[in-house]
């Protein structure tokens, strides 16, 4: 856009829908989101939900091994079932 101002207002409005679209997905869907935008003018702007730093902070984070317990007791689940069909 060739002008500032215009770029402006076109820029407010549309990161204002954009948050809300992110609170909107955080309270329908029980989601945790972040969003970083930077205006025209170098203003950083942000939204998270619970929080910014929470959000980035878990996704920069390893990820938790797999739940062991969980597979043993599938695999638990399905042997007796598995076996007889294998053996015969």
């Amino acid at each position: 856009m060739a002008n500032s101002s215009n770029l402006q207002v076109t820029f407010s409005k549309r990161c204002n829908g954009v948050f809300k679209k992110v609170s909107e997905l955080c309270t329908l869907c029980d989601a945790q989101a972040a969003i970083i935008v930077f205006s025209p003018g170098g203003k950083v702007y942000s939204f998270g939900h619970p929080h910014v730093d929470y959000v980035i902070d878990k996704f920069l984070a390893p990820n938790p091994p797999p739940n062991d317990g969980l597979l043993k007791f599938i695999d638990a689940a399905l042997m007796p079932v598995a076996l007889p069909q294998c053996s015969t």
